[in-house]
């Protein structure tokens, strides 16, 4: 494999702060971003944000009328599934942070 010449020799200490500064840029810029998840017949939808905030919960007329455990368990099975979504996109992120370093350094 052919590397770039002219590549600048960067000390470790400098390479670690160029990777902190991406990648807390790149952290910024998700937690601007939102998630949505519904449940499967879209009774239940929430949107939560990169912070793990819930932005919005949205019920169905229906899911609020006399079945209370079975709405309680559709919004918290919503809720965790966006949860999962966002820590997911989140480690995706932290990959992707890491490709672009180490091609960039590497």
């Amino acid at each position: 494999m052919l590397k770039p010449k002219n590549k600048k020799k960067i000390n470790p200490q400098e390479l670690g702060q160029i990777y902190k500064r991406q990648l807390d840029q790149a952290k910024r810029e998700f937690e601007q971003l939102e998630f949505l998840c519904e449940s499967e017949g879209g009774d239940v939808k929430v949107v939560l944000t990169g912070r793990r905030e819930i932005k919005t919960l949205t019920l169905a007329p229906e899911i609020l009328q006399g079945r209370k455990v079975q709405a309680e368990e559709l919004i918290t099975a919503v809720i965790n599934e966006a949860l999962a979504s966002v820590r997911d996109a989140n480690i995706q992120l932290t990959e992707t942070v890491a490709k672009k370093f180490n091609t960039q350094y590497g």
